[in-house]
């Protein structure tokens, strides 16, 4: 009988252990996600000076202006992180095709507010790189763990959900503009 309580005892403490390694690993998982989530938002803020900027100089490429104003707004009511990785991944192609715009342009290149902008979304940018990578790792570490045997079985028990990374979309990983 003593040694069922103590079976019964040590199980419980190792399963309130396993609980709470996994809640560990989702708040820094969270927390990477937080940290990205603000890199992203300064990103977003810049959005609009581009726009207005870009705007000047090319007044009848305003579809893919409307686009990157359109998916910024959508950005405010995301809070799921499958829709804000794929709204992530729209904004870089959009932010592609203004790049491409830009260099029809001369003119605009060498404005001065147009090149202290450019510089301070190129800082974003790598911010932004650091940040998914960041993101990556621990989404990668939480993932795994979870996974891992017997701790997926508590995992399914609790609830606890593997996360998605910030991934390159299939079809541009193949294309050109990432060799």
């Amino acid at each position: 009988m003593k040694y069922l309580i103590f079976f019964i005892l040590l199980f419980l403490v190792f399963l309130v252990y396993i609980y709470n390694l996994i809640l560990l690993k989702e708040n820094r998982l969270k927390n990477a996600f937080s940290c990205l989530d603000i890199i992203l938002k300064k990103r977003f803020d810049l959005i609009p000076n581009l726009v207005s900027i870009v705007k000047k100089y090319a007044e009848y490429e305003s579809d893919i202006l409307k686009e990157v104003v359109l998916i910024r707004n959508d950005k405010c009511s995301v809070s799921e992180v499958k829709k804000e990785i794929e709204l992530n991944r729209k904004l870089d192609d959009e932010l592609e095709k203004i790049n491409l715009l830009i260099e029809n342009y001369p003119n605009l290149k060498s404005s001065k507010n147009f090149i202290k902008l450019q510089e301070s979304l190129a800082e974003i940018e790598d911010e932004v790189s650091a940040a998914r990578r960041m993101y990556n790792a621990h989404c990668t570490v939480y993932n795994t763990f979870i996974q891992m045997f017997p701790i997926n079985i508590f995992a399914f028990i609790f609830g606890f959900k593997c996360y998605m990374l910030f991934e390159i979309p299939e079809n541009e990983r193949t294309s050109k503009k990432w060799i």
